[in-house]
C-alpha cells in the first residue's frame, strides 16, 4: 500500500505532431529516455503508427538544480486560480515529496494512421509541433496543425529537429514558414527550440522551455463549473486491456472533474456500470485523479470478458448527476475551413445555403471515430462580422458528446474540417430557421437569448435540465440557468424551465378565452384548448398564480372572469333531485345506481338524468356504468393511486382496496373508471399511472 502523499503534485499533457520522419519519437526518447513506441511492429518498422506515451517526472529538488525560477513559477502556480488540485488539502502545499509530471503523447505521424493521431491528442494542455530542419514543412505538418487548430489548441512550443543537419538558410526558411503556418491557423508558438536527437544537443535547453512554459501558462480549472460546483469525471479512453491479478484497465486523459478510488461510474455510451478499482499515473499508485493527468483505471464490472465490450472511443464518465450520460447520435454543428466539401450556394431571402445530399465522413470527438453522413450545410454571419457555416451531422452509431467540445471530421480521401458542436440533439419540431437563429446565438456566446428561443419554440414551452443541457456545456450551465432566471426573464418550476414572455402570453390568451365563454370553463378543458402539450404543473402554476392576482376568479374546478356578466348565473344552486343524490353519494364512497335511486327515491330514468346534469358540472361521475360516485370520492382515490404508484411504481388491485377501504368489487370499479379516463393503464402485472390529478 502507498504512502500518503502530503504535498503537491502537478500533472500536464502535451502531444507531439508533425510530419512522418520529422523525429517525434526520437525526440521524447532523448528528452525523456522513455520509448513511446510500445508495439512490436512499430520497433520493428521505427515508424509510429498508433499513440504512445512517455513522461518527464521532476522533484522539487530537481525544478530547483536546473533553476530556481522553477520552484517560484510552480509556487506562484499552486498559489493562483490555475491550481489543479484541492485548495483545502495538504497536497496543494509545497514539500519534500512534491513533483511536477509531464506526459507526452506520442502520435503517429503518417496520414494512414491519422486517425490514431485524432484519438491521442484530445484533452491535452499544449502541444510540440515537431519540424526537421532540413526538410521545413510537410503535407503531415499542415494536417497536424490544422487538426489542433481544430481541436482548440491555441498555443504550441516549435521543435526543430536535425540541427545537426541543417544549415543556417535552412533553419531561416524552416522557422520562417512553420510561424505563417500556426499564424494561418491562429495557434501561437510561445517558444522554439532547435534541438539534435542524435548529439542531444539543445535537449537540455528544450527540458527548460517545456517546464517554464507549462507552469506560466494559464490553464482552466476543469474541476468545477463556473459556479464553482464540482464537474463530473469525463475521460475519454484510448486503450483497453487486461493485467494479470486486475482485471480490465483502460487509458485516457483526464478532461473534467476528478476520479477517486472507489467511485461508481459509468463507460459511456454503451452505459455500463462500473467501479473504480485502482488508479495509476505513469507507474504511480493515487488515490484521487485530477484534469490533466494521463490515467490507467483498473475497472471492476458487473460482465465477464470486459474487455470485449469495452473499446478504444467509449468514456469513463462520473455518476453525480444520477442521470444515464445521452447518446447523440444526431448534432448540430459549426464547420470551419471546409476545404472541397462539394456544395451548390443558392440565395434564399438574403441567405446562402449550402445544399449537398447526404456525403459520408468520419466523425472524430475525443478517441471515438464514428462513420456519419454531413446533411445540410447554411452560411451565416456572426456579430463580429466574420462568417462561418452551421451544419447537421447523422451518426451510424453514438457517441457521448456534449455542446462546446471540439471535433473534427473527415471527407473524401484528403479533405478535413471541424469545429463545436452546438447542439446535440435535432428535435422534430425545431424549425431549421429556428437552428441557425439559436446556433448563431450560441456561437456568438448569447447563451440567455439561445435558451429562451429554444423554450418559446419547443411547443409544451418548458424545457427540463436535460434538454437544457443539449445546446449548453457541463461547465456554463449552471451559470447560465442562474442568469436566466435572476433576470427574470423565465421562471423554474420543478426543474422545468419555462420563458416568462412564453407565460405572459399564455395568460393572455387563458383571459380571453374566457372573456368569449358563456359560462365558467372546467380547468381541464382550458388546458387541453390552450395548452395540451403543456406539462400540468406548468399549466397549474399559471392559472394559480392568476387566481392569486386577482385576474380570474376559481369555483370547484371551473374558472371565470371576476365580473363577467355572461357568467353571473355561472354557478347555479343545485335543485332538489341533485341535491338528493349529491347527499346520498356523499355519504358512501360508491354505490351501484340501483341503490343510488333507491335511497333518493327516484326512479332510475330520473337518476340517469341528474346524474348526467351532476357529471355535467363536475360533481359527481358515472362509474364503469354500473355505479355512481362523487367528485370528493374520486379525488380520493386518484390520490390513493398517487401514494401507490410513488411508493412502488406499480399499482395492484389488492393494494389499491386496502387504501381506500372499500369491498373488492367497488374497488375493482373505480380502477375501471381510471382506465377509461386514460388516469391508469393496465398492463399484466398491475396498473401503471399516467395522471396526477389536476
Amino acid at each position: 500500500m502507498t504512502n500518503p502523499r502530503t504535498s503537491a503534485v502537478l500533472h500536464f499533457t502535451l502531444a507531439t505532431a508533425g510530419h512522418v520522419d520529422h523525429g517525434k519519437t526520437s525526440l521524447l526518447r532523448a528528452l525523456t529516455g522513455i520509448d513511446p513506441d510500445r508495439l512490436k511492429e512499430e520497433k520493428e518498422r521505427e515508424m509510429t503508427t498508433d499513440i504512445g506515451f512517455a513522461h518527464l517526472r521532476l522533484s522539487l529538488g530537481q525544478l530547483e538544480e536546473r533553476s530556481d525560477k522553477f520552484v517560484d513559477l510552480y509556487r506562484k502556480f499552486l498559489a493562483g486560480d490555475r491550481v489543479r488540485h484541492d485548495e483545502n488539502s495538504p497536497a496543494n502545499q509545497i514539500g519534500a515529496d512534491s513533483e511536477l509530471v509531464i506526459g507526452f503523447v506520442d502520435v503517429p505521424g503518417h496520414g494512414k494512421f491519422l486517425k490514431n493521431m485524432l484519438a491521442g491528442v484530445g484533452g491535452i494542455d499544449m502541444a510540440l509541433l515537431v519540424i526537421a530542419l532540413d526538410e521545413g514543412v510537410m503535407p503531415q505538418t499542415v494536417q497536424h496543425v490544422k487538426i489542433l487548430s481544430l481541436l482548440g489548441v491555441r498555443s504550441c512550443i516549435l521543435v526543430f529537429t536535425k540541427s545537426d543537419l541543417a544549415d543556417d538558410s535552412e533553419k531561416e526558411i524552416a522557422s520562417s514558414e512553420a510561424r505563417e503556418l500556426l499564424l494561418q491557423y491562429k495557434i501561437e508558438p510561445v517558444a522554439a527550440c532547435n534541438v539534435s536527437n542524435i548529439t542531444r544537443e539543445g535537449m537540455e535547453a528544450l527540458k527548460d522551455t517545456i517546464i517554464e512554459k507549462v507552469l506560466s501558462t494559464s490553464f482552466s480549472d476543469n474541476r468545477f463549473d463556473t459556479t464553482g460546483k464540482p464537474m463530473p469525471c469525463f475521460l475519454p479512453v484510448d486503450r483497453v486491456f487486461s493485467k494479470p491479478g486486475y482485471g480490465v484497465v483502460v487509458t485516457g486523459t483526464l478532461i473534467s472533474g476528478e476520479i477517486n478510488v472507489g467511485d461508481n461510474i459509468k463507460i459511456a455510451p454503451d452505459g455500463l456500470d462500473g467501479r473504480v478499482r485502482g488508479l495509476e499515473t505513469f507507474n504511480h499508485k493515487i488515490e484521487k485523479a485530477y484534469p490533466g493527468q494521463r490515467l490507467a483505471v483498473n475497472i471492476a464490472t458487473k460482465v465477464s470478458k470486459e474487455s470485449k465490450v469495452l473499446e478504444r472511443g467509449h468514456c469513463v464518465v462520473g455518476t453525480e448527476s444520477g442521470k444515464d450520460p445521452v447518446k447523440v447520435r444526431t448534432m448540430v454543428v459549426q464547420i470551419d475551413d471546409l476545404g472541397g466539401i462539394e456544395t451548390k450556394i443558392e440565395t434564399n431571402k438574403d441567405r446562402k445555403y449550402r445544399k449537398l445530399k447526404p456525403q459520408p465522413i468520419r466523425f472524430y470527438h475525443g478517441t471515438a471515430e464514428r462513420s456519419g453522413s454531413l446533411r445540410w450545410l447554411t452560411e451565416v454571419e456572426l456579430a463580429d462580422g466574420s462568417a462561418t457555416y452551421i451544419g447537421q451531422i447523422y451518426l451510424k452509431e453514438p457517441v457521448l458528446a456534449y455542446p462546446g467540445q471540439n471535433y473534427v471530421l473527415r471527407y473524401g480521401d484528403y479533405g478535413i474540417a471541424g469545429g463545436v458542436v452546438l447542439l446535440t440533439a435535432r428535435p422534430r419540431w425545431l424549425s431549421r430557421e429556428g437552428l441557425l437563429s439559436i446556433g448563431k446565438s450560441l456561437l456568438n456566446r448569447e447563451y440567455q437569448t439561445a435558451i429562451l428561443d429554444y423554450a418559446r419554440q419547443k411547443p409544451g414551452l418548458a424545457l427540463s435540465r436535460r434538454e437544457l443541457g443539449t445546446l449548453v456545456g457541463m461547465k456554463e450551465i449552471e451559470e447560465k440557468l442562474a442568469e436566466v432566471i435572476e433576470g427574470k426573464q423565465a421562471v423554474l418550476l420543478n426543474n422545468l424551465l419555462i420563458a416568462g414572455e412564453s407565460l405572459d402570453h399564455l395568460s393572455l390568451k387563458v383571459r380571453e378565452f374566457l372573456e368569449a365563454s358563456e359560462e365558467p370553463v372546467p380547468y381541464e378543458t382550458l388546458r387541453v384548448e390552450l395548452a395540451p402539450l403543456m406539462e400540468r404543473v406548468v399549466f397549474q402554476h399559471l392559472v394559480n398564480h392568476q387566481v392569486e392576482s386577482g385576474l380570474v376568479i376559481k369555483v370547484e374546478d371551473r374558472l371565470s372572469l371576476p365580473g363577467n356578466q355572461k357568467n353571473k348565473e355561472s354557478f347555479p344552486e343545485l335543485n332538489k333531485n341533485q341535491k338528493l343524490v349529491m347527499d346520498v353519494l356523499e355519504g358512501e364512497f360508491v354505490l351501484e345506481l340501483s341503490e343510488v335511486a333507491s335511497r333518493a327515491a327516484l326512479s332510475e330514468e330520473e337518476l340517469k338524468k341528474v346524474l348526467e346534469s351532476l357529471e355535467k358540472a363536475g360533481q359527481a361521475f358515472l362509474v364503469n356504468y354500473e355505479f355512481a360516485a362523487s367528485k370528493g370520492a374520486i379525488d380520493k382515490a386518484h390520490k390513493v393511486l398517487v401514494q401507490i404508484w410513488n411508493q412502488k411504481r406499480n399499482i395492484s388491485p389488492g393494494d389499491f382496496r386496502q387504501e381506500v377501504g372499500t369491498s373488492r368489487k367497488y374497488a375493482m370499479a373505480l380502477l375501471a373508471h381510471f382506465d377509461d379516463s386514460k388516469v391508469t393503464r393496465r398492463l399484466p402485472s398491475g396498473r401503471v399511472l399516467l395522471k396526477g390529478p389536476s
